[in-house]
């Protein structure tokens, strides 16, 4: 109590309205920052339920791109435009001077032919028959080798320091069957 003596009335008046003002600039406060939380936390709300939507959108997406992947080989003519092609189920035969026989190649070389024979105007190179068959240019590459092991039927164009096919001018379709 001896202490109390040193400190007037006015001094311990003017000591508990400071730590009243002090109090209620720190409720203010709480309140304001109770606020931001509040609306942080509907934001976050907000992020994950559009985060949820676009993950649907994504599956929705996937699933139809899944669906469109063959699911066996496909045998009809493949286009790098989306305008709808004629279907070709398989080449029965292509004449050059001789009979040659379009059952020797192996389905993955009749598609070669398919896509050369449905683009005829175009020279194409490895790496443009691969994404029009998803392949790799080398696996493109090495099925070319074998079709011009097999037969003459290719004219091979270079340009810009890259082999180019196209089928030899004198090739003639006998049979499509739609």
């Amino acid at each position: 109590m001896a202490w109390f003596g040193l400190i007037g009335k006015k001094d311990l008046d003017d000591v508990n309205k400071k730590f009243q003002s002090a109090f209620s600039k720190l409720r203010s406060e709480k309140k304001q920052q109770e606020l931001i939380n509040e609306q942080a936390k509907e934001e976050r709300q907000e992020n994950k339920t559009e985060i949820k939507r676009f993950s649907e959108k994504v599956i929705s997406l996937e699933a139809i791109l899944d669906a469109d992947k063959p699911t066996k080989p496909i045998s009809r003519t493949i286009s790098r435009t989306r305008k709808p092609t004629k279907q070709v189920n398989r080449l029965d035969e292509i004449k050059t001077n001789s009979h040659l026989d379009i059952d020797k190649f192996s389905e993955q070389e009749q598609r070669i032919f398919q896509t050369l024979l449905s683009h005829k105007e175009m020279s194409l190179s490895y790496e443009d028959l691969g994404k029009a068959l998803s392949k790799s240019p080398n696996t493109i590459k090495n099925q070319v080798n074998k079709i011009r092991a097999k037969a003459d039927v290719l004219d091979i164009v270079s340009e810009n320091n890259k082999n180019r096919f196209k089928l030899k001018e004198n090739i003639k379709i006998s049979k499509l069957v739609d």
